[in-house]
């Protein structure tokens, strides 16, 4: 109160507070004949009532520095410094509104002992023992120092000697006894009385006064929490909840009479956290600042938000009893165990209040969200989190020990071997009319990457790292794109030179059909670039709830589905323009047009893609996707080089074949000749008979023999005709 007395309870450990109303400070002169003489005789009763670890009497001086409540005015009464209490109330339309609204408070201010002030004495602030309907007693076995505990005896700082305290005086609170119903003078009305000091056993110079809880309550004339501090005399952190109290004086002014006031001591939040946890082995909690750098308020682990330090060195700890030991607030960060790590991923992902996140220490997975408790005009902003561990699923990641590899290994390395077979078997046979046709430098590059993109699938192998993610985003778009282009764009030129419609004459070189090849690749490269740096794939830790169950994954995502669109629409639309040059080359001679093949391939690699993303939305496959993806790209492959290689392949040994089977033999080669010599002799008979027309007979008759017995064309010139067609 204004007054200076304070009356309050604690609840661990319990005890009760006491101080008799004064401002202290009083002058105290010693004389050694008559003893002590005080110029306060109204305070000067409180001079000998303070007590020593054992129990013995001792004055209750002050020391230089301490401070004590100086009236001015003696303690008038003025304006109180809130906003509302300084408004000139007759310059508002509703005084009488105003005038209730305004606070008065007594003038004085707060002084230090110096010194030349001589002796002065203080009023003490008595902590009592309680008994179990919360009175101060001292009777042995009658005394509970915490709720949960037995009775038990009422003892001096030293824990030893018991408080037997009977100090007789006109005190405050002998005034308030005999008010009490039943009491021994209730009836004499006296003012005196032994009881004050009963179950006293520890005695300090306390003025709630100059407190800064008290101050500030003063100032802002609302209820508010304070901020974290040191509690009075220990070692305790804590916070507090102040709240103005009034009373009217003789004219009626709204005179402010003091604080309400409610401790909240860390230790308390810590003790109530880890009783209302206590039967739970997985559910952490943990209440810390929102604000930088994150104090810890109480944890149900039963951590603390303070640490007990040397004053002079606030890196070495310091026993709590110990004199020159102060407390300092905790971090998160400082306590090192799941709750740092825990708020640590709140703190970088802002906090998100509907989401869990995980959290890893010590190789164990927990789910953390918070919730905000927050008094902003109190500056109070905390934050509740909770934490508990969970099951982690290994299904997204195909590990090198892991049994599904070989399901990965085994598709990839038959897809590469096959289409290398594929390969060599084709160039091979390049040198054959069949094989030059079919434009074998473009189609031996499609089966080439085809044997490539089987082996970027072993890159599904390993765990999700941010660089295994990254790699295989690359790899498997990338190798699509490269392996598509070269189909693309020699059966373009197949198109342009022999499947147009006219007589434009038409060249197209390798060189410049190569370069035909370069947007597609450079668009894809653009893509991947920009989503490296903008949107990679990445290492991304997933909280997924089902019911009651709660799981933690690890897999590879985007933070955004732009990628997927992008790629999607790209790839798609690659699919697309292979599908339209099929069509277009569809009346080509099979010497020359692939459509069949194409349309085959196209159709082929859209249905597996179409398939493994429809998979992928409607079934949780996790990592066996990428056994998928990988047995896809095996099967697409395979199957696209084959449609082009093998009947190109077919071709060739139909052909040589036919050859063989119309090759004539030596013996038939010889009567040939003489069949040709008997006719040419008949021929020349005829001539000296019919001279006129034998010659344009001979002439007629060497020119189709000349007609009809052309040499065949050699690969390159067949070649040279495909590129240059009329």
């Amino acid at each position: 109160l204004e007054t200076g007395e304070l009356a309050g309870v604690f609840h661990t450990p319990r005890h009760g507070n006491y101080r008799e109303p004064g401002d202290g400070a009083y002058e105290v002169v010693m004389n050694d004949n008559d003893g002590d003489v005080f110029d306060d005789v109204n305070n000067s009763k409180h001079f000998m009532t303070c007590v020593d670890e054992k129990g013995g009497v001792t004055p209750c001086l002050m020391k230089p520095g301490e401070k004590y409540i100086n009236c001015i005015d003696g303690c008038s009464l003025k304006r109180c410094e809130d906003e509302d209490s300084q408004r000139d109330c007759s310059l508002v339309n509703d005084q009488a509104s105003c005038e209730a609204n305004t606070k008065w408070c007594k003038s004085y201010d707060i002084q230090e002992v110096t010194e030349e002030d001589g002796q002065r004495g203080f009023i003490p602030l008595s902590y009592y023992c309680l008994g179990q309907t919360g009175l101060p007693t001292q009777e042995p076995g009658k005394t509970y120092e915490f709720h949960d505990a037995g009775p038990g005896n009422c003892y001096y700082g030293d824990e030893v000697t018991q408080v037997d305290r009977n100090t007789s005086g006109q005190f405050n609170y002998c005034a308030i006894e005999s008010a009490k119903i039943g009491s021994p003078f209730a009836d004499q009305g006296e003012e005196s009385c032994d009881t004050t000091f009963v179950g006293v056993f520890l005695s300090s110079n306390y003025d709630p006064r100059y407190r800064p809880w008290y101050i500030m309550a003063k100032q802002l004339q609302k209820p508010y929490w304070t901020s974290a501090f040191m509690f009075w005399e220990s070692t305790d952190m804590g916070i507090t909840f102040v709240t103005p109290i009034y009373g009217p004086d003789e004219t009626g002014r709204n005179v402010f009479e003091g604080v309400l006031a409610l401790d909240y001591k860390f230790t308390d939040i810590g003790k109530f956290l880890s009783s209302s946890y206590e039967e739970s082995d997985t559910v952490i909690v943990a209440i810390v600042e929102e604000a930088s750098p994150h104090y810890v308020i109480a944890t149900s682990t039963g951590g603390i938000g303070a640490k007990t330090v040397l004053a002079s060195d606030n890196t070495q700890p310091c026993e709590t009893d110990s004199p020159g030991c102060v407390s300092v607030r905790i971090t998160s960060s400082e306590l090192d165990n799941a709750i740092s790590e825990a708020f640590a991923v709140q703190v970088e992902a802002g906090f998100p209040e509907t989401d869990l996140l995980p959290a890893i220490f010590d190789d164990v997975v927990y789910a953390t969200q918070t919730k905000p408790f927050s008094l902003p005009s109190d500056g109070v902003n905390w934050r509740i989190m909770i934490l508990s561990p969970i099951e982690t699923l290994s299904e997204d990641a195909i590990e090198h020990n892991d049994s599904l590899v070989a399901f990965i290994i085994a598709p990839s390395i038959l897809g590469f071997i096959v289409c290398a077979i594929f390969f060599v078997s084709f160039m091979r046979k390049r040198k054959t009319r069949e094989v030059i046709n079919s434009d074998y430098r473009f189609t031996g590059a499609f089966i080439m990457n085809c044997g490539l993109f089987n082996l970027a699938c072993l890159s599904f192998m390993g765990g999700n790292t941010d660089e295994l993610c990254l790699l295989r985003m690359w790899l498997v778009h990338f190798f699509f794109v490269v392996t598509l282009a070269p189909l693309l764009v020699k059966t373009y030129r197949m198109y342009v030179l022999v499947g147009k419609p006219g007589l434009k004459r038409q060249k197209i070189s390798h060189f410049k059909t190569a370069l035909m090849m370069v947007p597609f690749i450079l668009i894809e490269v653009a893509i991947l670039l920009i989503f490296t740096f903008v949107d990679p794939s990445k290492e991304t830790s997933l909280i997924e709830q089902d019911a009651s169950t709660v799981t933690y994954r690890v897999v590879c995502a985007h933070e955004t589905i732009a990628f997927t669109t992008v790629q999607l629409a790209y790839e798609g639309a690659i699919l697309v323009v292979g599908c339209f040059l099929a069509y277009k080359t569809r009346n080509m001679k099979d010497d020359f047009g692939e459509c069949k093949q194409l349309l085959l391939a196209m159709y082929n690699i859209a249905l597996i893609a179409s398939i493994i993303i429809v998979l992928a939305y409607v079934a949780e496959l996790y990592g066996k996707l990428r056994i998928l993806v990988t047995v896809g790209v095996c099967w697409s492959t395979i199957f696209s080089s084959g449609v082009f290689v093998l009947p190109r392949l077919l071709q060739v040994q139909q052909s040589n074949s036919t050859a063989t089977r119309s090759r004539p033999s030596t013996f038939d080669r010889r009567g040939t000749v003489s069949d040709i010599r008997e006719r040419l002799a008949m021929r020349e008979g005829n001539l000296s008979s019919q001279p006129s027309n034998g010659l344009d007979s001979v002439v007629g008759g060497k020119q189709q023999q000349e007609e009809t017995e052309e040499e065949p064309k050699s690969g390159k010139e067949s070649e040279e005709e495909t590129q240059e067609c009329e």
